[in-house]
C-alpha cells in the first residue's frame, strides 16, 4: 500500500505537469492531493517500520535486524535510512515549520 501511495505522490508535484493538464486539474488542487497523500504514505511507512521494530525487539534481535543489508533479499538498513529521511521531510512539511522557515521545508524535500 505504501509503495503505491509513494508512486502517486510524485504525480502532481510539477507546476507544468503534462498529466495535470491532460486531466484538467489545477495545480492548487493537486498540491492538496500531494499533501494528503504524503501524510497517508508516511503514516503507512511509519506503522510498517514500527511493527517490524516491535517484532524484532520481542525476538531479541532488534539491532542486528536494523543493521542488516543483504546482497540478495532483505536490506533493512535501507528501509531505516529511507524512513528517517521520510520522517524528516514529513516533520519539516508541517504548516508551522513551513511558515517559520520555508527553506528548511524546501531543502529537506530535495531528499527524495
Amino acid at each position: 500500500i505504501g509503495l503505491f501511495c509513494l508512486v502517486l505522490l510524485f504525480l502532481p508535484i510539477s507546476r507544468g505537469s503534462l498529466l495535470l493538464r491532460l486531466i484538467d486539474i489545477p495545480f492548487e488542487h493537486a498540491t492538496r492531493y500531494h499533501v494528503w497523500l504524503g501524510h497517508l504514505t508516511m503514516a503507512v511507512f511509519t506503522i510498517h517500520g514500527l511493527l517490524h521494530a516491535i517484532a524484532w525487539a520481542l525476538k531479541g534481535n532488534l539491532m542486528s535486524e536494523l543493521s542488516e543489508w543483504g546482497d540478495l533479499g532483505v536490506a533493512n538498513l535501507a528501509g531505516v535510512i529511507s524512513l528517517a529521511a521520510g520522517l524528516l521531510m514529513w516533520v519539516t512539511s508541517l504548516r508551522s515549520v513551513r511558515k517559520w522557515n520555508f527553506e528548511i521545508f524546501f531543502y529537506t524535500h530535495q531528499l527524495y
